[in-house]
């Protein structure tokens, strides 16, 4: 858990310095995510943040969100995307770099109730129950994602790091939820990964009916849907392979 966390910490650590530095202009910005600036992206990362808070001490992400749910139904918008979308709406300041504080603060008490949660605790998230480990590592990745969003537009993107090794076995490792979710089961996979200090990342077993070979960052980004997976570097041996590249995601 230690080691899962600390990576949660330098991953925040570096946008936080980032977004330390930005102008108004750039807070107005557009990000990557349709119809939200850069500011949106922040807003949505501490109201996601309030979510993980809520999830520890009342039992529910949900919670904080509640209010917007029947806005997200008004507006025929999924369930999750359009609840996420109210609030974003509803939340907007009129400062736009004043979402920055509150997304710190957000994150400082998660880290905490990380830092002091049970081993074995489940904790209700969006869609299933979750361990501490695993919950602070979707934290990781909606962070690394959301990162993404705010600094290639602004022209300053992140290099990738070591800690992607924790979002590519995330990807891996709920290959099975996501293929279920539409209704299918999930081949085995295995994961044949380049890092980006080009480490030998090794997911799953030599005969898996899918083996997936390429850059870690590649997979990282198609289980984001950054990256289509026909413009990635992947290549799969297996004829679930494809089928693997457009199923999996992050679940951050």
């Amino acid at each position: 858990m230690d080691q899962t966390l600390d990576a949660l910490a330098a991953e925040t650590a570096g946008l936080s310095s980032f977004l330390e530095q930005l102008t108004d202009d750039q807070w107005r910005h557009p990000s990557a995510c349709a119809g939200w600036s850069v500011s949106d992206v922040v807003l949505h990362l501490a109201q996601s943040e309030e979510g993980v808070i809520s999830a520890f001490d009342h039992g529910s992400a949900g919670i904080p969100l509640a209010p917007y749910a029947k806005e997200a139904v008004s507006g025929g918008g999924g369930a999750v995307d359009g609840i996420v979308e109210a609030a974003v709406r509803a939340e907007r300041p009129t400062i736009p770099a004043d979402v920055l504080p509150r997304w710190q603060e957000a994150h400082a008490g998660v880290m905490r109730r990380f830092r002091e949660a049970e081993p074995g605790a489940r904790l209700n998230w969006i869609s299933v129950p979750l361990s501490p480990r695993t919950l602070a590592t979707t934290r990781i990745a909606e962070h690394w994602i959301h990162g993404m969003d705010i600094r290639e537009p602004l022209g300053d993107p992140a290099p990738d790091t070591d800690r992607l090794e924790l979002i590519a076995r995330l990807a891996w490792r709920t290959l099975g939820y996501a293929f279920g979710s539409v209704g299918e089961v999930a081949p085995s996979v295995a994961l044949r990964l380049e890092g980006p200090e080009g480490e030998a990342w090794k997911f799953g077993s030599d005969d898996a009916e899918v083996v997936i070979t390429g850059p870690a960052g590649d997979w990282c980004r198609v289980a984001a849907r950054r990256l289509d997976p026909g413009e990635s570097s992947l290549i799969y041996e297996g004829t679930a392979g494809k089928r693997v590249l457009e199923l999996v995601r992050t679940y951050a």
